[in-house]
């Protein structure tokens, strides 16, 4: 289990609160459904230790994460500065984090064969000449191949063609790890019905639903009785309820355009 306590980092000289006293815990495959700028990725970035926490704490099975830094076996990510640390060819980075990780290389070379990268390819390639869907397939293979207990993905769908977002779903459904798996895209909600989803909103969390309470729910720009979940930030307000009601959540697409919307 990955649980926070009252987690906060700031940015820049005037010291602004990005991630604002966040509380959560994860115990299994969960959706991180945010639009771009709410703060997934800086939660992901200190989950991992490459962005500094001003306070709180960050626990895997109730072990203080500060206390395990660096430990294989805990965290996998799929974060493009993890792997951007060494000047290597990207068969060689592969090799080098598969032992990190003490996991299984050809598994992860089999999985990126199955999304079109193979084993020759990424011998003349390093990770900075590869196209954008190339890296994201890369990074994602690394986080799927590798053994640990918690397993964040960052917009893992970006840049993938549908046929490689089918495959990826199949990946991560047979994945044995507690995935967190941050996104703006609402469609995902209509394919992971065993997970669970928390939105993420100006650097706060709220809630946790379970996807088939949302997958034929409606959003509404108000407060609203009874509803699922509520979020109120300085610049949105709006409820996921069960009536049929405003419009239906699933058709959103990106939650980009609750803000235009609101």
């Amino acid at each position: 289990m990955l649980k926070i306590s009252d987690l906060c980092v700031s940015y820049g000289r005037r010291e602004e609160l990005i991630l604002k006293h966040i509380n959560a815990e994860f115990d299994k495959k969960t959706l991180l459904l945010g639009p771009n700028g709410a703060g997934k990725t800086t939660l992901f970035r200190t989950i991992c230790g490459l962005t500094v926490k001003i306070s709180g704490k960050i626990y895997i099975d109730n072990i203080d994460l500060d206390s395990v830094f660096g430990k294989p076996g805990v965290i996998a990510a799929n974060i493009p500065e993890i792997f951007g640390l060494l000047y290597l060819d990207c068969y060689r980075l592969l090799d080098l984090y598969m032992d990190l990780f003490d996991s299984d290389k050809d598994l992860a070379l089999s999985i990126m064969e199955e999304f079109g990268l193979s084993e020759g390819f990424l011998k003349k390639k390093k990770p900075h000449q590869l196209s954008a869907g190339q890296r994201k397939i890369f990074h994602n293979a690394i986080a799927l191949a590798a053994k640990a207990r918690i397993k964040l993905f960052d917009e893992p769908f970006e840049q993938l063609d549908p046929a490689r977002k089918n495959k990826l779903i199949e990946c991560l459904e047979k994945e044995k790890a507690i995935i967190i798996l941050s996104t703006h895209e609402t469609w995902l909600i209509r394919k992971l019905l065993s997970w669970d989803v928390t939105f993420m909103f100006e650097g706060q969390l709220f809630g946790k639903l379970s996807v088939k309470e949302l997958s034929d729910s409606y959003l509404v720009f108000e407060k609203y009785p009874g509803a699922l979940l509520t979020v109120e930030t300085p610049k949105v307000v709006f409820s996921i309820i069960k009536e049929p009601k405003g419009k239906p959540l699933a058709d959103f697409m990106s939650l980009d355009y609750v803000y235009k919307l609101a």
